[in-house]
């Protein structure tokens, strides 16, 4: 009985010096954890019923104005339209997690902004004639 507890207490000691070794492992762990989140592109919004004047797409955290596709055709609200910002690293982020999906490639898609902004058609007169002013 008085021999097993030499060891005993080496098997501890051998133990208890993998114990650093082990931590280090789990903390090179972590941080490839979190390198994986985020995308591998900014994401990007849309006007969904036209185009943004600043392109075709902006940024997360930058403005839109809109703009109809057809140019005789005027926005029905000219208020810009806030894309919203990203961080990339945690759910739900604004809502980009949904758009984009988790992971380390690409946003799946594009935020689509001002959903009820349309581009409604000119008024069209009944008489076949183009619209008259009154003075």
């Amino acid at each position: 009985m008085v021999a097993f507890r030499p060891v005993a207490a080496l098997a501890a000691g051998a133990i208890a010096a993998q114990l650093p070794l082990f931590g280090l492992v789990l903390q090179g762990q972590v941080p490839a954890l979190q390198a994986a989140l985020g995308w591998s592109t900014t994401p990007k919004c849309v006007f969904k019923n036209g185009v943004c004047m600043e392109g075709a797409t902006v940024e997360a955290g930058k403005t839109c104005m809109p703009k109809c596709s057809d140019a005789t055709k005027s926005p029905s609200d000219n208020t810009s339209l806030a894309c919203p910002v990203s961080n990339g690293k945690s759910s739900p982020d604004n809502g980009w997690w949904l758009i984009c999906g988790q992971g380390t490639g690409a946003c799946a898609k594009n935020n689509e902004l001002g959903a009820i902004v349309t581009c409604p058609a000119a008024a069209k007169s009944t008489s076949g004639l183009p619209p008259t002013t009154r003075s």
